[in-house]
C-alpha cells in the first residue's frame, strides 16, 4: 500500500537486506585487517625491546669483565715475582680457581700507589710484625693485605703482608706472610700497594663478580658474589702466553705466564619471541693485560 506523501515530496528508498550484509562484511574485513596490523605491531615493538633488554645487559656486562682483566696485575709486584725460582702463589696475579668457567685475578681499581716514607731501608721477618710508615693519602682496612716491593742493587725484593693494626694518618701494624726468595730487605721509598681482586663465573644463568671476602689461603680465596644480569646460557674463558700457545690455569707454572684471556658470553632473551625461538646475543672478547706484558 502507498502511502500518501505530501505535494512534489519523492520516496526515500532505504537500503535492501543484501545492502546491509554486504557492509557488515566490508566491515568486519576492514576491521580485522585493521586489528591483525595492530597486533603485529605490537609483537615487533615486544621483540625489539626483548632484543635491546639482551644486547644492552650482556655489552655491559662484557664491558666490566674487560675493564677489570685489563687492570690484571694493577697494584701486584708483578716484575719482583717473575724473579722467582718457583712461581709464588703470593704474586700470582691470576689466583686458583681460575678455570676455564670462571677467572679470578688479583688488581686494585681504586686504591692509589703508596711508597714507604720511612728514610732508612727496611728488613722484615717472616710472621714478625713491624710498623711502617706511608705516604699515602688512604690506608687499607685491617684484616686485609698489603704487598711490599722494591729493588736494590739490581735486586726485586717484594713481601706480602697482613695489616694488623692501622693508626692514621700514616702508620699500619704489618705481620709478612710471604716474603721473595731474596729475602725481607727493602729500600727506602719502596712501593707499597693493597691487595684486592675480582671474579667472575656463571651460576644459574646469572654472571655473578666477586669481591674479596677472605684472601688468607691462596689455595681457597673467598669472594662475595653479586649478580651483573640475567638470562646468560654461556660464560667461557680461555687463556694464553704471549706467543699464542693456549695455557691450563690449573697449573700455577702456567698461570704465571698468561699474557692473553679469550671469553665468549652469551645471553638470550627474558622471554620468548613471537615466533616462541629466543634471542640470543654472542660475543667474543680478546685482551691482553698491559700489566703483565715484559717490562
Amino acid at each position: 500500500m502507498w502511502s500518501c506523501l505530501p505535494s512534489g515530496k519523492r520516496p526515500v528508498a532505504g537500503y535492501s537486506l543484501i545492502e546491509t550484509l554486504v557492509s557488515m562484511a566490508l566491515t568486519l574485513v576492514v576491521g580485522g585487517a585493521m586489528v591483525g596490523l595492530l597486533t603485529g605491531g605490537h609483537h615487533v615493538f615486544r621483540d625489539q625491546d626483548l632484543l635491546m633488554e639482551m644486547n644492552q645487559v650482556s655489552r655491559a656486562v662484557a664491558s666490566m669483565i674487560v675493564r677489570d682483566l685489563r687492570a690484571a696485575g694493577q697494584a701486584v709486584p708483578v716484575m719482583a715475582g717473575r724473579y722467582e725460582p718457583v712461581p709464588s702463589e703470593a704474586v700470582q696475579v691470576f689466583l686458583p680457581g681460575t678455570e676455564a668457567d670462571q677467572v679470578r685475578v688479583r688488581l686494585n681499581l681504586n686504591a692509589p700507589e703508596a711508597r714507604l716514607s720511612e728514610t732508612e731501608p727496611l728488613t722484615f721477618d717472616l710472621l714478625t710484625d713491624t710498623w711502617i710508615q706511608l705516604d699515602a693519602q688512604t690506608l687499607p682496612k685491617p684484616g686485609g693485605f698489603v704487598f711490599l716491593s722494591g729493588q736494590s742493587n739490581e735486586v726485586w725484593t717484594w713481601l706480602r703482608a697482613r695489616v694488623d693494626e692501622v693508626a692514621p694518618p700514616d702508620k699500619l701494624l704489618v705481620t709478612p706472610v710471604q716474603i721473595s726468595s731474596e729475602g725481607g730487605f727493602l729500600p727506602s721509598g719502596a712501593r707499597v700497594s693493597y691487595e684486592s681482586a675480582v671474579s667472575y663465573q656463571l651460576s644459574g644463568g646469572s654472571v655473578r663478580r666477586g669481591e674479596p671476602k677472605d684472601l688468607s689461603s691462596l689455595a681457597e680465596p673467598l669472594f662475595q658474589l653479586s649478580s651483573l644480569g640475567e638470562n646468560f646460557t654461556r660464560l667461557e674463558f680461555s687463556y694464553y702466553d704471549g706467543s699464542g700457545g693456549q695455557l691450563d690455569p690449573r697449573s700455577p707454572v702456567d698461570r704465571s705466564r698468561i699474557r692473553r684471556v679469550d671469553f665468549l658470553l652469551q645471553a638470550e632473551t627474558s622471554a620468548p619471541l613471537t615466533d616462541g625461538s629466543r634471542g640470543l646475543d654472542t660475543i667474543s672478547m680478546s685482551v691482553r693485560p698491559p700489566n703483565l706484558a715484559p717490562r
